[in-house]
């Protein structure tokens, strides 16, 4: 790449940082992992690319280090099609005004000419990229086979999803493969995706945002076909901790006659409706997807919210709505971490907490066993947090509730395993807060005993809920994860243990404060198991240099000279 565009790539880096960096402060040191995610990768990037500039890497190692971050923009682009920096849209603003700010353009892979007779498999290389998978038919062990009805359903579904892109507001590059001549001219095959861990390397082998997958079921006729997305994490490592990753199931099956012909304009007749439906809402969740990916908060929400006045025809049960009004109550619930922006749509910011409240309740009146608005709804209390010490604990067990419902419906929904860390995760902190918040009632009331009972029996749920998550962290490498568990675990150690000495059991507390260090330490580690103490991983040393250290030497200090708490 030349020195130019690699200049004018850095200043578009330094540039989303400051934005980025300017959203961290609304949060007081409290700002989301995602967005932490997203800081870190991009000043990640604007070292490696000063590193180019400087002439320590060639283009090769600059591209093959870039190509593990998620960031804003793909680098062969950067100074090709821009993210849009368009003024914010309000909420009524229609589709057809939407459109006359940006335009479109779709790209179909084409055959790539090639002096060698097999090429390389290729990578899809759009802003947004979506893979649809051969639609199979359920085996006699559950796992997809190909059949010739899926394969005709998945090229229907190809050309359906085509014809809704191309009503997309656009300056992105949106890219929609499916196996056919053109990928087999590039050495790619998308082949069968049995579940979303194959889903998941799908996407990571071709560089997909989103993979379309499913397959034909049950023995009768019509066979049953539910369709099925799953979004590569938009922002941070991947891997890591992200609630808009994941699959996704979208509504209830649609019954398939078979065989089925395509060409058959009765069948079609009687399909077209579902198959059409779940196209379009496809269609405006890529759009919503593509300005979440861009940081857009207030672009994304307005997406999801223009998709809930066009998809009035889409049945409010078991149709897969729900997904809808999440990720409309999840972009809402973003917007109302920082105060400036929430107030360009909502009076305020409790009003935009309730409206995204109200979202995720739409979700669960759709389907009750929705595990991640679950998630949403114990976001939203745990946020309303700073209030009078007798009203936080309300609400602390309003979070505490949401996060069991999400425990108890995680196994009905793909991604289960995604689903429990989070919920796990959630209830520590919401555990943690209720622990604080009765510590501190306890305190004021002079020292109330039943109040310090009750607040240990909290900060030991937090060390139950944190323990839960950290082998499966540890096994997947997620060491950014890792960092907050052990911040967390180490805090929930010695809040016990204050509380302990406030009950005279300073027997207890020594220990408690021996494991407060050991947490904090295996934080400190994190930094190195990262990448052999790869220096470009911010967070990690935010992490660790801010909150992890100085708390392991504040708790050494007090295990060489036990004192009591002011």
């Amino acid at each position: 790449m030349s020195e130019t565009k690699l200049k004018r790539y850095l200043k578009r880096l330094h540039q989303d940082l400051n934005i980025l960096r300017e959203r961290e402060a609304k949060f007081g040191g409290n700002a989301p992992l995602e967005l932490l995610n997203q800081i870190d990768d991009h000043q990640t990037a604007i070292t490696l690319v000063e590193s180019r500039l400087a002439g320590d890497l060639s283009d090769e190692q600059l591209f093959e280090q870039l190509d593990t971050l998620n960031i804003n923009h793909n680098y062969y682009r950067a100074n090709i099609i821009p993210i849009p920096t368009l003024p914010l849209i309000a909420l009524s603003l229609s589709m057809l005004g939407l459109l006359s700010f940006i335009s479109y353009r779709l790209v179909v892979p084409t055959p790539t000419p090639t002096p060698t007779p097999v090429p390389t498999p290729s990578q899809m290389s759009g802003d947004f990229n979506i893979a649809i998978a051969e639609i199979g038919q359920q085996g006699p062990d559950d796992s997809p086979v190909s059949s010739p009805d899926g394969q005709q359903l998945g090229r229907w579904i190809f050309s359906e999803l085509q014809n809704e892109i191309k009503n997309l507001p656009q300056q992105f590059e949106v890219q929609v493969w499916h196996d056919g001549p053109e990928l087999a001219a590039k050495n790619v095959k998308l082949g069968l995706v049995a579940d979303d861990e194959a889903a998941a390397e799908l996407a990571q082998r071709v560089k997909a945002n989103l993979v379309i997958y499913g397959a034909l079921e049950g023995g009768q006729n019509p066979a049953s076909f539910v369709p099925k997305f799953y979004i590569k994490p938009l922002q941070g490592e991947a891997g890591e901790l992200d609630e808009l990753k994941g699959p996704f199931q979208l509504g209830a099956p649609i019954p398939v006659p078979i065989p089925l012909d395509t060409t058959d304009p009765v069948l079609i007749a009687s399909l077209k409706p579902e198959v059409s439906l779940r196209a379009r809402a496809l269609r405006w969740f890529t759009m919503g997807f593509i300005w979440d990916l861009a940081g857009q908060t207030l672009k994304a929400l307005d997406t999801f919210q223009q998709a809930e006045q066009a998809l009035k025809d889409w049945g409010e049960k078991n149709q897969g709505k729900e997904i809808l009004y999440y990720f409309i109550g999840r972009e809402i619930l973003f917007l109302s971490r920082d105060e400036q922006q929430a107030l360009k749509v909502f009076d305020s910011v409790e009003t935009a907490r309730a409206t995204a409240e109200t979202y995720f309740k739409k979700a669960l009146n759709s389907n009750p066993e929705y595990a991640r608005a679950y998630i949403g709804l114990g976001s939203v209390y745990y946020q309303q947090s700073p209030q009078p010490l007798e009203a936080r604990l309300a609400t602390a067990d309003l979070a505490l509730t949401q996060y069991d419902k999400a425990l108890e419906y995680a196994p009905k929904l793909p991604g289960e395993e995604l689903i429990r860390l989070e919920a796990h995760f959630g209830k520590a902190v919401a555990s943690f807060l209720k622990g604080d918040t009765l510590y501190k009632l306890g305190y004021n009331q002079g020292g109330n005993p039943s109040m310090y009972i009750e607040a240990g029996g909290y900060f030991e749920g937090t060390i139950r809920e944190i323990e839960t998550i950290l082998e499966p962290l540890a096994a997947t490498q997620q060491h950014r994860s890792l960092g907050h568990a052990y911040l967390a675990l180490g805090g929930a150690y010695a809040q016990l243990a204050l509380v302990r000495e406030k009950q005279g059991r300073q027997a207890e507390a020594t220990p408690l404060y021996q494991k407060a260090e050991d947490a904090y330490t295996s934080c400190i580690a994190q930094g190195d198991a990262a990448g052999g103490g790869n220096p470009y991983d911010a967070l990690l040393k935010n992490i660790i240099d801010t909150y992890c250290r100085p708390y392991a030497d504040r708790i050494a200090d007090k295990l060489l000279v036990p004192k009591e708490e002011p």
